[in-house]
């Protein structure tokens, strides 16, 4: 029981980065950030995050398979 409310908080924590970088990735684009070092600029600053946010789900699906 223990191992599972261990995997539980583990994903809950990458669960709250995802949603956090989904959010961060909405604000960074020109409508909506003032700061041009801020902004995503080309299809390269998307791939990264994306990369990112797709990797924290795939770290979601390994635990929940663990």
């Amino acid at each position: 029981m223990e191992n599972q409310e261990l995997r539980i908080e583990k994903i809950q924590s990458i669960l709250e980065e995802a949603l956090a970088m989904v959010k961060i990735g909405a604000l960074a684009t020109e409508s909506c950030i003032i700061d041009e070092d801020l902004q995503m600029r080309d299809n390269t600053d998307y791939y990264h995050l994306f990369r990112h946010i797709n990797a924290l789900l795939t770290n979601i699906r390994h635990t929940i398979d663990s």
